[in-house]
């Protein structure tokens, strides 16, 4: 399997720069994927678990309904400040990380 390929299965299936990193040994350019697009994981994950612990408050005092559907519907509907632009980052950076591998030649 061509190294290139290696890298984009890599940079796609399990983080975005990895195959830049360990296939091609180029440590910035791999930085550059991995930094901005783990930042966003923990945007997401952080704004995920804020909206759902507000979430569980507010069923606990009884102000929300504790039916598993219409909490996870509310949870859904979080989103939570800038939460569509940390997906929108994450997935550029995916997908670019992606193409970047394919397309370096070695």
């Amino acid at each position: 399997m061509k190294r290139s390929v290696v890298a984009a299965l890599l940079s796609g299936l399990v983080l975005p720069g990895l195959g830049q990193m360990v296939v091609f040994k180029r440590w910035l350019r791999g930085l550059l994927f991995m930094v901005p697009s783990g930042a966003a994981l923990v945007w997401i994950a952080r704004g995920m678990a804020l909206g759902a612990a507000d979430l569980l408050d507010q069923a606990a005092a009884g102000r929300a309904p504790a039916d598993a559907v219409a909490m996870a519907a509310q949870l859904s509907a979080v989103g939570g400040a800038g939460i569509g632009t940390a997906s929108l980052v994450l997935l550029v950076c995916w997908v670019a990380s992606i193409a970047d591998a394919l397309i370096t030649r070695e």
